[in-house]
């Protein structure tokens, strides 16, 4: 499992397109702090809303990954040496995670100092933004879950353009729901969604139901994750 893990994240974080995000991201992150601050109020506020930019194209890049690895035989010739499914899933899962938690942590580092150092901290809530990186960051390893889930069980290169386009299409729904639905409802999906948690969060207020979005989180990989391996267990390999 170890060895497993170490091959799967040196390939991931090998890649040029892979260097380039980690790059991208410490760059977004300053400019969002800079544009900010050109703002006719500038304002630290939309901290978290630029989350979602990441959480929108950041799963392309381990799900191609990914994807690839059924076009090359890569997962075939791993179980013929006798690695099994289980590990292989995990291996794989846990290096996504591993990737889009670092891709968020130095995205939400470069923006938040940028903004400090642009704008100041006048009206910052500590305890918010602790909050708010927190359920950022179980948003990811949730966004990370899917998609490993959808590349893992699409057996084709198409495996990799699937997580973008679902959770696009989510993301859109959500956004439409804004609009239509009631205030119950989008308080449900904003504690299913990870991009409902992210879009509710600001630097201001401290999150309301921390915990319960905290389990919501957690829950969402656990079933996506059983999902996929559940999947990737009867899969046909030939």
């Amino acid at each position: 499992m170890i060895n497993l893990l170490k091959v799967e994240l040196k390939t991931l974080f090998g890649k040029s397109l892979s260097k380039i995000s980690i790059v991208l991201t410490i760059v977004i992150g300053i400019f969002f702090g800079l544009m900010n601050m050109l703002n006719e109020e500038p304002s630290c506020a939309g901290v978290f809303e630029y989350t979602l930019m990441l959480l929108a194209y950041l799963p392309a890049i381990p799900g191609f990954y990914l994807s690839k690895d059924y076009t090359n035989n890569t997962i075939r010739n791993k179980i013929i040496v006798g690695n099994k499914r289980i590990n292989i899933y995990l291996s794989k899962l846990i290096a996504v995670i591993i990737f889009c938690f670092l891709c968020t942590i130095l995205f939400l580092s470069s923006s938040i100092i940028s903004n400090i150092i642009f704008i100041g901290t006048e009206g910052i809530n500590t305890k918010a933004l602790i909050y708010g990186i927190i359920l950022t960051l179980f948003g990811v390893i949730s966004v990370a879950s899917i998609t490993t889930f959808i590349s893992m069980s699409i057996k084709s290169e198409a495996g990799g353009l699937a997580p973008v386009l679902i959770i696009y299409l989510t993301l859109m729904f959500y956004i439409v729901g804004m609009e239509f639905f009631d205030e119950n409802i989008m308080n449900v999906l904003n504690n299913i969604l990870p991009f409902g948690q992210v879009m509710t969060l600001n630097v201001f207020e401290v999150p309301k139901d921390v915990l319960f979005k905290t389990i919501c989180m957690i829950g969402q990989v656990l079933v996506t994750s059983s999902l996929g391996y559940a999947i990737f267990r009867k899969t046909d390999l030939k």
